[in-house]
């Protein structure tokens, strides 16, 4: 019986397609995060807005230590809903679920963006419209690094080993399940 409601599941929300003997799902559940789930389609969404913070924050402290900047990757992984591509990818994507927890977390807390901030912002080399029209997810991810810069000023090299400690804090505290 549990493998008849566990097929049907399947069957309704995910359709296999293949091609050169891999199969390719067209959506299927990558992690969750307290009582989200993502799916493949949420999280293409997700690095099309974490591509733009990245261009936006090119010295993002939270990004740097998470290894999700510039420096650290070039270029975002082209990912396929498909197993191989995405525990080839393994290591981004347990950056990506640290970084969406980071969010979750710092959301708690109401930080606020200044427009004297947003005019020192290039938003038209990242190609980005004025902030009021920014998808929430952007701004989401602005907040968390200024709330990371506001308790972490980098006064000090330690500053570096208090944020990790920080960022595996939350990592603990915020409940997720990875389903790859």
């Amino acid at each position: 019986m549990r493998f008849l409601i566990i097929f049907v599941f399947i069957s309704l929300f995910s359709q296999v397609v293949t091609a050169n003997n891999v199969h390719y799902y067209e959506d299927v559940a990558l992690f969750r995060i307290q009582k989200k789930t993502v799916f493949f389609s949420d999280l293409r969404i997700y690095l099309k807005e974490y591509n733009s913070f990245r261009c936006l924050q090119r010295n993002s402290r939270i990004l740097s230590n998470l290894k999700l900047d510039f420096k650290s990757i070039d270029k975002v992984p082209r990912l396929e809903p498909n197993y191989k591509s995405i525990n080839l990818h393994k290591n981004f994507l347990n950056g990506v679920i640290k970084l969406i927890k980071m969010q979750v977390f710092s959301s708690r807390h109401n930080v606020s963006v200044s427009s004297k901030l947003l005019a020192h912002m290039n938003t038209k080399k990242c190609g980005l419209p004025k902030f009021s029209k920014w998808s929430n997810e952007l701004k989401s991810l602005l907040q968390m690094e200024l709330y990371v810069l506001e308790r972490f000023p980098l006064n000090n090299k330690n500053d570096y080993k208090e944020l990790n400690l920080f960022i595996d804090s939350v990592n603990d505290k915020v409940k997720h399940a990875v389903y790859f």
